[in-house]
């Protein structure tokens, strides 16, 4: 549409008329045109540095922006409403050289951001991490951790500055270094309160053993399901982080989606929510003794274990002397039969 709307700006007295004296820019495709009207008639020519690949509208206003910058322009406007185009607002106003003013809202109740004045408040460090802390934490293309919203991920950061440099990492380049991913991961522990545990799936049993209420989605994602995230958040930045170059021409394809009958969707995991023994673990919810056959562990035999909710007065777990007996045993019978 915008291809044939191009042909009808050529040498049209009435598109003149609107354009006047201004400067008129349009995308379609790959291409840019920009059409003046200097005598009462348009004229169209391309535009080669504006040409880029890039698919999202919100990276393509950053490309215009520069241009518009370098060319002179000392104060642009961009009106939107996208959370995308706010933070990568602030994360390019430290390259672009005119300020950048946001415009969001509706036309009777619309507001203007100065984006120069955010980023003084927010400082330099801050900006920088933005477009990764937004896609780690959720966006149009990546899902995010439940109950972890990004002023959670915000104070994280915040309180350490080595968190910073991890999170600063994404993006950089696709695909993902291993040892990057690595760091990601105890990033992400972080964000459940350990700031010890370098390990998801530990994390996972830790906080089950914890706290028997909670919920599936209130764990973090076992380690390969963080790692697909992980390649999808990487694959989002490094989008955006590029905005002012123009090819892109890096594959999503193997980084946390994959082709499947000519058609691109999200690889999630193969890996199993837990080990196939704590799957089928029997553990009871009792708030007593275990004493009788309600108890579900009782009713099949079974000594309660971390995984129930009686610990404090439960009657039917192993104790510890028990437990220690029976390793006793079982060196002796191991030396027995060593000799």
């Amino acid at each position: 549409l915008l291809k044939k709307k191009t042909t009808h700006f050529k040498n049209n007295a009435v598109y003149a008329q609107k354009i006047k004296d201004r400067t008129f820019f349009v995308t379609h495709g790959d291409n840019c045109t920009k059409h003046v009207a200097p005598n009462g008639s348009t004229t169209a020519s391309d535009v080669p540095e504006l040409c880029t690949n890039q698919e999202e509208a919100g990276t393509r206003m950053f490309l215009h922006a520069e241009h518009a910058s370098q060319n002179g322009h000392q104060r642009i406007a961009i009106k939107s409403s996208d959370t995308d185009v706010e933070l990568l607002a602030c994360y390019y106003q430290a390259v672009i050289s005119a300020d950048i003013i946001l415009i969001s809202g509706t036309s009777r109740r619309s507001r203007i951001v100065s984006i120069r004045r955010v980023c003084e408040r927010l400082g330099r460090e801050i900006c920088e991490i933005l477009p990764s802390l937004h896609v780690i934490t959720g966006c149009d293309s990546v899902s995010a951790f439940s109950t972890k919203g990004k002023k959670k991920v915000l104070d994280v950061v915040q309180m350490n500055p080595a968190l910073r440099q991890t999170l600063g990492s994404l993006g950089e380049r696709v695909p993902a270094r291993q040892d990057d991913l690595n760091k990601l991961e105890r990033f992400v522990c972080a964000l459940y309160n350990d700031h010890l545990c370098q390990s998801v799936n530990e994390l996972r049993y830790k906080l089950f053993c914890k706290s028997k209420s909670l919920q599936s989605h209130q764990l973090p994602p076992t380690k390969e399901a963080l790692e697909n995230h992980l390649k999808r958040a990487n694959y989002q930045s490094f989008i955006w982080k590029h905005a002012l170059q123009t090819e892109v021409n890096q594959s999503p394809d193997g980084q946390g989606w994959q082709q499947k009958n000519g058609q691109l969707e999200i690889y999630w995991t193969n890996q199993a929510p837990a080990p196939q023994a704590v799957m089928e673990l029997i553990c009871c919810r009792c708030k007593g003794s275990c004493q009788t056959r309600r108890c579900s562990c009782v009713s099949n035999g079974l000594p309660c274990t971390e995984a129930c909710t009686c610990q404090d007065n439960c009657l039917n777990c192993i104790s510890k002397d028990d437990s220690e007996d029976d390793d006793s045993d079982d060196d002796t019978n191991g030396d027995d039969y060593e000799s």
